[in-house]
């Protein structure tokens, strides 16, 4: 093995330098730093899917009164001026939580709801790895008061997505009283459902 030691590399002619031929596998030793944010250098052939790559949130539209399993209506990707969302988002079906691609999905869940003394209302989580069985693996519940009272309760989970065929979500509302709700709106978000990539499988 030889060693060549030098402190810059130029290109003799024309504007590109190649190191190596092609097939070639370039290793560099372990514990060096290579730094690409010199003069903000354009690189082509690079992966750049590091980061977040999906990122969407949904809201319910309109006030829940029933208990209802799962929540099929009234559901809406937030649309107010200045929102977005990164890559393909979410969909839903029948109250069915599709996601895009595999990964490591962060689910963040917003229970706004009215009640009065003895609702203990709750939004409940539930996940399926075989798009059948669904567990419930996390609950908001708030709790009514004289008047009725208007509670928020946020419950956040880590779902491994090994297989968008088989792995989905679904969110339910129990404990709904007389005159209790769980409350939507289209203007300004109550109860939120968030769902952000926060890596690979």
């Amino acid at each position: 093995m030889s060693t060549i030691k030098v402190n810059t590399i130029e290109n003799r002619n024309g504007s590109s330098i190649t190191i190596g031929k092609t097939g070639t596998t370039v290793d560099f030793a372990a514990g060096t730093t290579v730094d690409f944010s010199t003069n903000s250098p354009t690189l082509t052939g690079v992966a750049t899917t590091n980061g977040i790559t999906e990122a969407d949130q949904w809201r319910l539209t309109a006030d829940i009164t029933t208990n209802t399993n799962p929540i099929t209506s009234n559901l809406e990707r937030i649309n107010n001026t200045g929102f977005g969302y990164i890559g393909t988002g979410m969909s839903v079906s029948s109250g069915i939580w599709s996601f895009p691609t595999t990964g490591i999905y962060l689910i963040i869940a917003t229970l706004d709801a009215s009640g009065e003394t003895g609702d203990n209302i709750a939004l409940n989580i539930n996940t399926t790895t075989d798009n059948s069985t669904y567990t419930s693996v996390a609950e908001c519940v708030t709790s009514g008061g004289t008047g009725p009272t208007i509670n928020q309760s946020t419950q956040i989970v880590f779902f491994d997505v090994t297989n968008t065929s088989t792995h989905k979500v679904k969110f339910d509302v129990t404990s709904l009283g007389t005159n209790a709700s769980v409350r939507g709106g289209t203007v300004e978000s109550k109860t939120v459902f968030t769902f952000i990539r926060i890596g690979d499988t």
